[in-house]
This record gives structure tokens, C-alpha cells and sequence, in this order.
């Protein structure tokens, strides 16, 4: 967090709850699993990052926020995160 640049920055997550159903439907995915999924969910919903969130005044903002500020259409963004993928941006 302290890496961090004044603006917008983007850390993506996949939460989700290492359960049967999620094993199923991830079990092509042995690197990015529901036990993966679960330790997302696990980390961001821990104090220590509550804090951190707090600590570094992040405000945390959803993907319609972010096309609201920027003045874009969904399918903008789908775009320019697929350009920026492509690029290797991260």
C-alpha cells in the first residue's frame, strides 16, 4: 500500500469461498482456484487491511465509479483493460 500513487489505482481481486461449487467450477484453474479465491476473500476482509485501507486513506471505489469519473461507457473500459492487458499492464 505505501507504493501507492496519489489518483486512481487498481488492485484486482477474485474473492470467493473455497467451497465444493467453486472447486468445480475452477478445477481447470489449479493456480488460480477457489483456495486462491478464498485467500483473496480471506486478506481483504482481514483488520490488518481494514487498517491499511484506513492508515493510507484508500477510498475504494467499484468499476461504475470509475467509468463515471472518466466519463466512459462500459465497453470503453472493457476495451482500454483489454489494450492494457495485451501491453502486459497489470
Amino acid at each position: 500500500m505505501e507504493d501507492l500513487k496519489p489518483g486512481l489505482n487498481e488492485i484486482i481481486i477474485h474473492p470467493g469461498i473455497d467451497n465444493a461449487e467453486l472447486q468445480a467450477v475452477t478445477i481447470e484453474h489449479p493456480d488460480f482456484g477457489s483456495a486462491w479465491r478464498q485467500r483473496d476473500l480471506n486478506v481483504f476482509r482481514s483488520e490488518e487491511m481494514k487498517s491499511l485501507i484506513k492508515e493510507y486513506n484508500i477510498q475504494l471505489i467499484t468499476w461504475k465509479e470509475i467509468t463515471e469519473i472518466l466519463n466512459l461507457s462500459g465497453q470503453t473500459v472493457n476495451v482500454l483493460l483489454d489494450s492494457c492487458l495485451e501491453r502486459g499492464v497489470h
